[in-house]
């Protein structure tokens, strides 16, 4: 399998990812004939191309004095979650750290002097995708929250819509109703307003008949027939002056239908509109 050698010059020339994996480790001599130390565990600090930084507990002081004055180099065994097998590699110690705090902990710095160019490729992919699965997760639950707030945003807009639409189209029927009673109510009065009317028609053309008998009758032109067809002519004016009356009335009803029927064809209009509209929104 192929390895690749890095020097400690190019090693900082490699950017570096702040990601944790377990390691196994034990120390070795330079020519890597014989080890120093059983297998000991360890963790990445942080992982970079040309090597990585080794976070270790409680190490024993022979052990970090071989690794201070680098005397001793180490094999590695990273552990991938993704891989069946770990990510083999021997490194030499660049730089050793010793902090003290809750816990004793060594920082060493190393880079690789042999490891596989395929291990070492998914190794970097493995760290990228961990540093940037936080992130891009926290952006998508973030985009996710937003597209939620403002689909609510748009649902509340829509049924306060759908609310304002079910309550015009409410107040429009219910002066749809009234405009068809006022209409029946109109229809009603013109109907009997023409029933009086033909009555009253009637009544003048019985009237007329009567004068037009009484005027043959009236040949000797007698003083009582003269009289009758006086009286005649009087009750003659004054239905004609009742027909006078109730046509301009039945005028007046006419129109007063004519702009009911108009009034209530507009709410009728209307009423579609906001039926369709209400639907679409639905």
């Amino acid at each position: 399998m192929p390895h690749k050698t890095i020097t400690p010059i190019e090693h900082r020339k490699y950017l570096r990812l702040d990601t944790v994996f377990p390691v196994q480790f034990r120390l070795e001599t330079p020519d890597g004939k014989t080890f120093h130390s059983e297998w000991l565990q360890g963790f990445t600090n942080n992982v970079s191309s040309a090597g990585i930084c080794l976070s270790i507990n409680n190490l024993n002081p022979e052990f970090f004095k071989l690794l201070k004055e680098k005397k001793a180099k180490l094999s590695l065994e990273i552990d991938l979650p993704i891989a069946r097998k770990p990510v083999e590699a021997r490194a030499s110690v660049v730089w050793v750290k010793d902090t003290f705090g809750d816990t004793h902990k060594y920082l060493v710095g190393l880079h690789y002097d042999q490891v596989s160019v395929l291990k070492n490729t998914q190794l970097m992919r493995y760290a990228w995708f961990k540093k940037l699965f936080a992130p891009v997760a926290l952006a998508l639950v973030s985009i996710l929250i937003v597209a939620l707030g403002i689909n609510s945003y748009v649902n509340v807009k829509l049924t306060r819509g759908n609310q304002l639409l079910i309550e015009k189209l409410s107040a429009v029927s219910k002066e749809a109703d009234l405009a068809k009673q006022k209409i029946e109510e109109v229809t009603a009065s013109r109907q009997k307003l023409q029933l009086q009317l033909s009555a009253l028609e009637t009544q003048i053309k019985s009237v007329q008949l009567q004068r037009s008998q009484a005027e043959t009758q009236n040949v000797n032109i007698a003083t009582s027939s003269s009289k009758e067809i006086s009286k005649l002519n009087d009750l003659i004016a004054k239905l004609t002056k009742e027909r006078l009356a109730l046509k301009s009335k039945l005028t007046a009803v006419v129109v007063k239908e004519n702009v009911a029927s108009a009034e209530l064809n507009q709410l009728d209009q209307r009423k579609v509109v906001l039926e369709k509209a209400n639907f679409d929104k639905m």
